[in-house]
C-alpha cells in the first residue's frame, strides 16, 4: 500500500509530465510532414485542373491556384526550417525544432479546409474529364431513344459548339409545349420558359 503514493508522486513529477511532451514532438512532426506532402499534391492537382479545363487565362482562377501554391511553399519552408534548427535530444536522437513544427502544423491544419474548398471551386459545376483524341466517342445507343451519332470537328468526345443537341424529358416535352432549342443562344429563353419568368423583366 505504501507503493501507491510513490507511484502517484512519480506520475506527477516534472520528469514524467515532460515525457509526453517529448513524444508529442515526434507525433506532431509525423503529422506535419504528411500534410506537407499532401500540400505538394494539391498544388500539382490544381495545375492539372487548370490545364485540363483550359482556365489559365482566367485571372480569378490564377489567383486561387497561386493561393494553393503559396500554401505548399510555406509548409515546405517550415519543414526545412525545422530540420535546419534540429537539435539532439537527451537520448541522442536528432529532433526537429519543436517551435517551428508546432507553428507549421497549426498553420497547415487551420488553412487545409480553405485549400480543399479552392480545389473544389476551380473544378466548376461539372465533372473533370480527360478527353482522348485517339478513340473519341461518336455514337450513343439506347433502346428507348435509338442511336445518336455525332462527328466532332476537333476529334475529341466533347465540344462546345452551336450545332450540338440537348435531351429534354418530361410531360411538357411530350406535349410539344417547349420553345425551340436548336442553338446555344436559345438556352436563356428555354430556361426562362421552364422557370415561368420573362427575360429582361
Amino acid at each position: 500500500m505504501r507503493a501507491v503514493p510513490a507511484i502517484r508522486s512519480a506520475l506527477w513529477s516534472p520528469v514524467a509530465a515532460n515525457f509526453y511532451n517529448v513524444w508529442a514532438r515526434l507525433e506532431h512532426w509525423y503529422t506535419f510532414t504528411r500534410i506537407v506532402a499532401k500540400a505538394e499534391l494539391y498544388a500539382g492537382l490544381a495545375q492539372l485542373i487548370v490545364d485540363t479545363l483550359e482556365l489559365g487565362e482566367v485571372a480569378v482562377v490564377r489567383q486561387r491556384v497561386a493561393d494553393i501554391l503559396e500554401y505548399s511553399q510555406i509548409l515546405q519552408g517550415m519543414q526545412l526550417a525545422a530540420e535546419e534548427l534540429a537539435d539532439l535530444s537527451e537520448g541522442g536522437v536528432m529532433t526537429p525544432n519543436v517551435n517551428v513544427v508546432t507553428a507549421g502544423r497549426s498553420y497547415a491544419l487551420d488553412n487545409l479546409p480553405r485549400i480543399l474548398h479552392i480545389l473544389q471551386d476551380i473544378c466548376g459545376q461539372g465533372m473533370i474529364l480527360r478527353w482522348t483524341d485517339e478513340y473519341p466517342a461518336t455514337t450513343a445507343r439506347s433502346p428507348a431513344l435509338g442511336t445518336i451519332e455525332a462527328a466532332p470537328d476537333s476529334g475529341r468526345t466533347g465540344e462546345h459548339r452551336p450545332g450540338g443537341f440537348a435531351l429534354v424529358l418530361g410531360a411538357a416535352a411530350k406535349s410539344g409545349g417547349l420553345p425551340p432549342l436548336a442553338h446555344n443562344a436559345d438556352f436563356p429563353g428555354f430556361v426562362a420558359h421552364l422557370l415561368g419568368v420573362r427575360l429582361g423583366a
